[in-house]
Order: C-alpha cells, then structure tokens, then sequence
C-alpha cells in the first residue's frame, strides 16, 4: 500500500493490492469462523420469548399425575449437549428448566430443574414450533420416576 503525501500535489492518493482487500472484504461479509471449526469451544447462545403457558384441553392427553408449569416467559439455551429450555414467571424465577441435547429445534431431555427441588434424571423431549422464521410454541414433556412434567409455552404474537 503507498499513500501519496507529497505537499503540492493535488489530494491524496492511494493505492492497494485488490487481492488482500477482496479476502478482507469476503471474510466481513461470511462472518467470523465458527469456533467450533476453529477447534474451540462455542459460547452459549440463549433467546428469551415473552408470553405464557397454555395447556386448554390438549393437557389432558398428558396423563394422569401430571405437573404442569406456570410460566410467562421461556429462555432457551443453546449450548451442545448442555443446552436447556428454562419456563419462567416474572416474579417467581425458574419453574420447569429442562436440560440435555438441543439439536435443531428438538432436544432429548436428561434432567429437570422443579422449582424448590434438586435436579433429577428425566426422560422425555422438547419441541420448538416456529411459524416462519419465528418461534411461536415450545412444547416439553418428561418423566422423571413416576410423575410427568409438561410445560407448553406460546410465544405472545404482540411482543417479539
């Protein structure tokens, strides 16, 4: 690269090699190199949605000693095998948080988080359902020992 500085010439010049400026601006435009190709770990992401839980009467199909959550709001964390879906109330904190492999937009449940109890083995799964690009429902449902644990939350249409 030469910058022309010279005084008594008219503005300044300058002039670069297109092939380093193109590599720079190719690798603006693709965005920093996952870390994951990259050999490192990957910081958790996680989204937070605003709305409320709703169960009318698909809940019923969950069974019989079945816990459900109270929730307006759910935080999904994605994080690999450590991921977790956590249902939320505003005042109350964490009600439901299930963990275990977020995968797309399912995970496998492997524990469960009960608000006021230590984390217990569970089994069981998590949908997110989108409408477009957006999340509309996240949908868990888990065992662990001999009760169910169901959390339905929709995503409020009126604040994203």
């Amino acid at each position: 690269m030469r910058l022309n500085t010279a005084p008594g010439r008219k503005g300044n010049q300058l002039s670069v090699n297109a092939r380093p400026a193109l590599l720079i601006v190719a690798l603006a435009v693709a965005g920093p190199i996952s870390a994951s190709a990259a050999g490192e770990a990957v910081a958790p992401r996680t989204i937070e949605l605003q709305g409320r839980c709703d169960y009318r009467s698909a809940a019923e199909s969950v069974g019989p000693d079945t816990g459900f959550a109270v929730c307006n709001s759910v935080a999904i964390t994605r994080n690999g095998d450590s991921s977790a879906i956590d249902f939320r109330r505003s005042l109350g904190g964490s009600e439901f948080r299930y963990e275990g492999a977020l995968s797309g937009d399912s995970m496998t449940i492997a524990r469960l988080r009960i608000k006021g109890r230590v984390a217990q083995d569970a089994d069981g799964e998590c949908t997110i359902f989108r409408r477009g690009e957006k999340i509309s429902t996240v949908t868990c449902v888990a065992r662990s020992g001999w009760k169910t644990f169901a959390a339905n939350f929709v995503a409020s249409r009126i604040n994203p």
